[in-house]
């Protein structure tokens, strides 16, 4: 597993996109957050309830997770699935403290900084 991990706007998106061409796979994360115009299910996120997302996290279905308060006072989530991992050549745009959290999980990983 490659994760790409930056600060906002590092390039770390596009990095991934990269990849992909090469046919080096996307993990594709969960959130609660609301889908914008143009995003697809399953391509750019798995968009799931706030309940269902803490359902999976209770079963431990997550390496790593975020909880952030929106613009609004809304509360997002996002999480990338523990299984995700076990599958080799992937790659995944992680949170310097995502990063984090999957190491201390134990799950050894190849991590980059992208810094464009």
């Amino acid at each position: 597993m490659i994760v790409l991990f930056g600060k906002t706007c590092s390039g770390k998106t596009t990095v991934a996109e990269a990849l992909e061409k090469k046919g080096i796979e996307k993990v594709v994360t969960v959130t609660t957050r609301k889908k914008r115009p143009g995003e697809v299910m399953g391509r750019d996120y798995i968009f799931v309830t706030p309940d269902f997302f803490d359902s999976m996290e209770n079963r431990g279905e997550f390496a790593e997770t975020a909880h952030y308060v929106m613009a609004g006072n809304v509360p997002v989530s996002y999480g990338s699935l523990r299984k995700d991992y076990e599958s080799g050549d992937k790659v995944i745009v992680l949170s310097p403290s995502g990063l984090k959290a999957v190491r201390e999980a134990g799950i050894d990983v190849f991590a980059v900084y992208v810094s464009l």
